[in-house]
C-alpha cells in the first residue's frame, strides 16, 4: 500500500566554509557539527526579507517548521582568529576616558568553521509557509550564507519542494547521496540529526528571542541511515 507523502522542502548546504554557531556569543564564535536550526531559518528569513531580530523568525518559522539534516560529506574543522579593537564603555554607554584620552583595547576572537562540508536539509511543517519559502528561495530578497557572511554556497541551495516522502526520516533515507565530489570508498551509513518532540538530545540552537543572543532549546534525535548509493552499488 502506498503511503501518501507530506510536503517537504529540500535544501543542499555546501560550500568551502560553513559555520553554524550554537554558543556563539560576543568574542567566541563556535560552529556545530551540522547546520543549526537558527542558521537554516536565518537563510529562509533572508529569502523572505525578514531582518535580523524580526519576531517572525521565532513566531512563524521556528514555531511552524521542523528540520532534519543528513551529513553527506563531513566537514573538517578550521579555526581562525580575528583581532577586535575598540574602547571600553561606561555604564551609560559612553566611552571611558583615561587622563583625558580614550583607552583602547584589543580582543582576540576565535572563530570556528567547517571546511568542504555538504549537507542535505529537509524541512517539514505548515504547507502554505513551505510554499512561500520555496518561492522566496527562487527569488530571495537578500543574499543568504552558510552561517556567516563569508561562507557562501558553492552550489544552488534549493533542491525541490515535493510530496514524495511520508516523513523527514523517509526523505533522509531515500534521497540520492550527493556529496559534491567523488569518493574512493562510499560510506555505508550517513549520520542524520532530526528535530523530534521526544528526541534524546537537547540542542540550544533555535532562533534567539532577545538581543542577548539567548538561543532557544529543542529536542533532536541522532541516527544513521544506509547510504542510498551503497545500496545501489
Amino acid at each position: 500500500m502506498n503511503v501518501a507523502g507530506v510536503p517537504l522542502l529540500l535544501l543542499r548546504l555546501e560550500g568551502p566554509l560553513q559555520s553554524w554557531g550554537t554558543r556563539a556569543r560576543w568574542g567566541v564564535r563556535d560552529t556545530g557539527r551540522e547546520p543549526s536550526k537558527s542558521g537554516v531559518l536565518g537563510i529562509l528569513g533572508c529569502a523572505l526579507g525578514y531582518p535580523r531580530g524580526d519576531a517572525r523568525l521565532a513566531t512563524e518559522l521556528d514555531a511552524s517548521l521542523h528540520l532534519g539534516v543528513r551529513e553527506d560529506r563531513p566537514g573538517k574543522p578550521l579555526q581562525d582568529f580575528h583581532t577586535i579593537k575598540g574602547y571600553p564603555l561606561a555604564a551609560n554607554g559612553a566611552n571611558r576616558e583615561s587622563e583625558g584620552e580614550q583607552t583602547e583595547y584589543h580582543i582576540l576572537s576565535p572563530k570556528d568553521y567547517l571546511q568542504d562540508a555538504s549537507f542535505l536539509a529537509v524541512i517539514s511543517g505548515d504547507d502554505k509557509l513551505l510554499v512561500r519559502c520555496h518561492a522566496a528561495l527562487m527569488n530571495p530578497a537578500w543574499p543568504y550564507y552558510l552561517g556567516r557572511r563569508c561562507c557562501v554556497p558553492s552550489r544552488p541551495l534549493l533542491i525541490d519542494l515535493n510530496e514524495k516522502f511520508a516523513s523527514i526520516r523517509k526523505a533522509l533515507e531515500n534521497i540520492p547521496w550527493d556529496p559534491g565530489r567523488k569518493y574512493r570508498k562510499i560510506p555505508a551509513e550517513l549520520r542524520c540529526v532530526e528535530e523530534t518532540e521526544r528526541g534524546e538530545y537537547r540542542r540550544q540552537d533555535r532562533p534567539p528571542r532577545d538581543p542577548a543572543r539567548l538561543f532557544g532549546f529543542r529536542q533532536v534525535t541522532e541516527y544513521y541511515v544506509p547510504n542510498p548509493a551503497a545500496k545501489e552499488a
